[in-house]
């Protein structure tokens, strides 16, 4: 059910958030030199503190439905419609590799974290050039046994509106020639862009992977069918509740 946060709530765990993602970034500054294994028992460490602020001031948590994970490594493509979702991917697949776009590299101590732990990055507005670098990145996490997080879409997409999705995660399928799994969410009408949280439970929909070999614009055609029916589904479920 979904239940509006008290003002106070939102406003302590806004604040909470912040003063403990400070000292996280501290803590990175200070592993970011050592080993990757160091650097990513700091990020696991954030990633699941703030997960208990969550739970315990928003009174917010989730819950995974559908597909089991595959075996081996695959492109995970999550609908993206809140900051929520992106603090979860890490809880939800075993040392993800997300696709990023590049400017986040420039952020001091942050651009250093998604370096360190073999983030993919990828030139957002820079056309075709941009798809080799990522490509290539995509293929050093393929032979390391590792997933690959994308969001479709490129950006985060409003709840109810419709946004078309971007030829890197076909290029990315073609190319590594993997299953594509969907991954559906209602995580908007939870923690929107803007105003006030809601407590709940955020559902995460892994639906039935894609397999490797079709042509592009098949695989393209099934992960927008699936993922926007299936969030549809999600979304007018999370509306029931709040009525």
């Amino acid at each position: 059910m979904i239940r509006p946060t008290p003002l106070w709530r939102s406003v302590a765990f806004t604040l909470a958030f912040y003063v403990y993602t400070t000292i996280a970034c501290f803590a990175l500054g200070l592993v970011l030199l050592t080993t990757r294994r160091a650097t990513m028992q700091v990020a696991t460490w954030w990633v699941l503190g703030a997960h208990w602020l969550e739970r315990k001031l928003l009174r917010l948590n989730f819950r995974v439905v559908g597909t089991p994970l595959l075996q081996g490594t695959a492109i995970y493509a999550f609908k993206h419609e809140s900051s929520f979702e992106t603090l979860k991917l890490w809880q939800l697949l075993p040392d993800p590799a997300i696709v990023y776009k590049a400017e986040l590299a420039r952020v001091p101590i942050f651009g250093g974290f998604l370096t360190k732990l073999g983030m993919i990055p990828v030139v957002r507005g820079a056309g075709a050039k941009a798809l080799m670098p990522m490509i290539d990145a995509g293929r050093r996490v393929i032979a390391e046994g590792r997933p690959i997080a994308i969001f479709p879409q490129g950006t985060r997409v409003p709840v109810g509106e419709r946004r078309p999705y971007k030829q890197g995660v076909g290029r990315l399928y073609e190319q590594l020639q993997v299953p594509v799994v969907p991954v559906a969410l209602n995580s908007g009408y939870f923690w929107p862009k803007s105003g006030r949280k809601h407590g709940g439970t955020v559902t995460f929909d892994f639906l039935e992977p894609i397999p490797p070999g079709l042509p592009v614009e098949e695989m393209m055609r099934l992960l927008e069918t699936r993922l926007e029916a299936a969030c549809d589904l999600l979304d007018a479920e999370a509306r029931n509740q709040r009525a």
